[in-house]
């Protein structure tokens, strides 16, 4: 910039532009988007990085030459050195200092480590100094955002944290004084349109005078768009004999949506049980039988669910190894992103237990916040390492290999770093049921604009009920089918063989079968692309076109609850493929069979849809195979069986009571989790309230007691209830009634039994089933008193 008043460089879809008056900091940032439009995301007009003086002057890096420009360890880096401060009339402020250096990446990811220093010299107090971005949102029809508090301690409940604000309303200021926030991410939203992810980070939590609580930060909005601002020292401060010093690393992650993937939607089974760590043979088979082309084991695999290598069982692990590899089976292994093996070791076990470019890892406690240093003098409010995060990412998937798989869960405090890196980001556990509200909250907490996306369904009864399939089929997003029992009598208690949870999502299953094997595909939706589907709210299309475009996929789904036919054609020139001259099949499996393909000549696209329902529709050159697509579904025996007689037992007692005249009630908080998990992440699972409920005929409750121990307490692991006599509480008649739990006002997990003694006879057991409740809060049944 020594002649010119900016440098503009791309790197990825960014175009990212430098300019004296905004300094060190960039001026503008570019989106390349889908289709070649270009969209200004970042555009400052005056200087990013400023201090102001006690007197009012206001100074800023003075820019005179031009940066280093190299590449270094994937990045490509930009580096200004000993750059001094001026104030607006060019006036240079001797022994005042500052060096920069950027690296950023084709993804889309940018990392700035930033020092300043002022000399002891200095005759004036520094009263301000700040950092600002103005973000360029107008462009979008909408817009969500989030922002994250600082943590210093990192433990087991942090996976769950509650504190991150998360759907924000666009126009919604919010500021803090005393706390820089570590985090600022929007997502902007376009009908029909690609959206984007802009999240923007500080490391340290850090100011000029080492005091905690001489910082702020805020985001106003203004016509639809907002300024971020950082201040690192909102007091006056001068140190002198000694100099004053500030370091920092920020940065950010910018996505669009993707438009392609390396792998294609994959049927997918989570083996968690706490009390038989490995599936048996039986299992195996059974998901073999099912079309199972991978299978994650959660925690249980190993002795130490924290940290380590070291299987539950030896023997067992290695045999299970096998059996799935011979069935052409992926394995996934848990390990959590903060743990000692993880980012001291880069699971250098895992060539050892696994099959590079073929099996994988599941990443728990997957994001930066789980990398959180204690403060110290250069940190007095601690810091989250977001570079260390992302690095620990490339190097995880370097190690898997480019074909193996690497699924990543953040917890609520979500960041985008790295995302593009995984075969699938793991949305579901923290969203409180949001995920099938609508197609704006499935796209903002699914983060579909990050990657390519997954959904853990074992946590809320609906994210495994046919409501789901729409949104996951015009995604590409594919469920993390639950097997086992984590927690008896809970949502997370599943059965373990296929064939019982997993109906709702066999249809999808079969459709994405047909490309199986396909590599680094072209992907195309309502929410990537724009003017090749006609947008309509209440249908989804996702189309998969292969790398050698003979052969294309696309996923009809139809958002409405009830019957509907859509009628469309595609405008197939963004595209790439054409598709003249191949052989069209209709796929219309439903969750009792898969059907047959049907031949389809007609030149516009019709389908009918049940409600929630979805179709495909196969393009291909030449023959195609529809051997394994038309392979009946499993039917489930042995274990599975047992299970669904236990769900029918269990119905019966609900629906079918004994009529008394004197019902005792008592409620049991089961003793589970028989594993090494934190004290604290089991304190907090277990901090419930709860209240036996009545339902009235409109369909909402009344609290008719507290659940509380004999002693008055709320119920903790192993704790009985004193005994309520239902016939006193409630009187005669029938009633509908419930165990309802809460977590800090929301509602949470049953982790309960309920026994109900009638007219002194010998109790019997209500146990939470998924089978039976829609919702994880509740565990319903009948009484009669007479």
């Amino acid at each position: 910039m020594k002649d010119k008043k900016s440098t503009a460089f791309t790197f990825g879809n960014l175009t990212i532009s430098f300019s004296r008056e905004c300094g060190l900091l960039p001026a503008k940032v570019i989106v390349h988007e889908f289709g070649g439009k270009e969209t200004v995301l970042i555009d400052n007009r005056k200087a990013v990085w400023s201090l102001r003086l006690e007197d009012g002057r206001t100074l800023s890096p003075r820019v005179v030459s031009d940066p280093a420009v190299y590449d270094e360890a994937g990045a490509h880096c930009i580096e200004f050195n000993g750059v001094e401060w001026q104030d607006g009339k060019d006036h240079v402020f001797p022994g005042m200092t500052a060096s920069i250096r950027h690296e950023f990446f084709d993804d889309g990811s940018a990392f700035s480590t930033a020092y300043f220093m002022a000399s002891p010299d200095m005759e004036q107090c520094v009263s301000d100094f700040q950092m600002r971005y103005s973000v360029r949102l107008e462009d979008y029809d909408e817009v969500k955002w989030a922002l994250n508090h600082r943590k210093t301690l990192v433990d087991g409940k942090t996976i769950s944290d509650p504190s991150p604000k998360r759907f924000l309303p666009r126009g919604k200021d919010c500021r803090f004084e005393h706390e820089l926030l570590p985090l600022i991410a929007f997502n902007g939203f376009r009908t029909g349109g690609p959206g984007i992810y802009a999240e923007f980070f500080v490391e340290g939590g850090n100011t000029l005078s080492g005091r905690r609580e001489d910082n702020s930060s805020s985001v106003l909005w203004k016509d639809g768009s907002p300024e971020i601002r950082w201040n690192f020292q909102t007091k006056p401060v001068k140190k002198a004999p000694l100099a004053l010093q500030w370091r920092n690393v920020f940065g950010w992650c910018i996505h669009t949506p993707p438009l392609t993937r390396h792998l294609p939607p994959m049927t997918l089974y989570h083996y968690f049980d706490n009390y038989d760590h490995y599936p048996t043979p039986e299992t195996v088979k059974a998901m073999a039988n099912s079309g199972c082309d991978a299978i994650i084991l959660h925690e249980n695999w190993r002795l130490d669910p924290q940290n380590g290598n070291a299987p539950f069982e030896v023997g067992r692990f290695h045999d299970f190894i096998r059996q799935i590899h011979r069935r052409h089976i992926r394995a996934a292994l848990y390990v959590r992103g903060n743990e000692p093996e993880v980012i001291e070791h880069n699971c250098a076990w895992f060539e050892r237990l696994s099959r590079k470019n073929f099996d994988g890892i599941y990443m728990d406690f997957g994001g930066p916040f789980h990398l959180a240093a204690a403060p110290s003098e250069t940190w007095c409010n601690g810091r989250i390492c977001f570079r260390k995060h992302y690095m620990n990412i490339r190097f995880l998937r370097e190690r898997i290999g480019k074909n193996g798989l690497f699924f990543i869960h953040t917890g609520t405090n979500f960041s985008g770093l790295g995302l593009n890196l995984a075969t699938g980001y793991v949305s579901g556990e923290g969203e409180r049921g949001m995920l099938i509200r609508g197609r704006l909250e499935h796209e903002y907490f699914s983060q579909s604009v990050n990657g390519s996306g997954t959904m853990w369904t074992a946590a809320f009864p609906e994210y495994s009920s046919r409501r789901m399939v729409p949104f996951l089929a015009a995604t590409g997003q594919y469920p993390h089918n639950p097997l086992g029992i984590q927690c008896k009598t809970s949502s997370l208690a599943h059965p373990s063989e296929p064939g019982i949870n997993d109906i709702c999502f066999r249809p999808l299953w079969k459709i994405w079968s047909l490309f199986r094997g396909e590599t680094d595909i072209n992907i195309f939706t309502d929410s990537n692309s724009r003017d090749i589907f006609k947008y309509d709210a209440e249908c989804g299309h996702y189309l998969m076109v292969s790398r050698d475009k003979k052969r294309a996929l696309l996923v009809v789904s139809n958002f409405a609850k009830e019957k509907r036919s859509y009628s469309f054609t595609l405008n197939w020139e963004h595209t790439g493929f054409v598709p003249g001259g191949k052989k069209v099949w209709l796929l219309a499996p439903d969750e009792a069979t898969p059907g047959k393909p049907l031949s389809y000549t007609a030149k516009k696209l019709t389908v009918s849809l049940e409600g929630c329902g979805v179709a495909g529709f196969y393009f291909v050159s030449g023959k195609a195979d529809f051997k394994n697509y038309e392979k009946p579904y499993h039917i489930p025996c042995g274990t599975g069986k047992k299970w669904l007689e236990e769900i029918s037992r269990q119905k019966k007692l609900r629906e079918e009571p004994p009529p008394a005249q004197r019902v005792i009630l008592t409620v049991h908080a089961v003793r589970n989790w028989g594993t090494g998990y934190e004290d604290s992440m089991l304190c907090d699972l277990y901090d419930n309230t709860m209240k036996l409920v009545e339902f009235v005929p409109d369909g909402s409750f009344k609290p008719v007691a507290d659940i509380l121990t004999e002693n008055g307490k709320r119920l903790f692991i192993g704790d009985r209830s004193k005994r309520l006599d239902l016939g006193k509480l409630l009187g005669k008649g029938t009633h509908e009634l419930a165990i309802y739990t809460e977590h800090k006002g929301a509602p949470f997990y049953s982790f309960v039994e309920v026994d109900l003694a009638c007219d002194g006879a010998n109790p019997y057991t209500l146990k939470f089933m998924n089978g039976l409740e829609p919702e994880r809060a509740f565990l319903h049944w009948k009484t009669i008193i007479e």
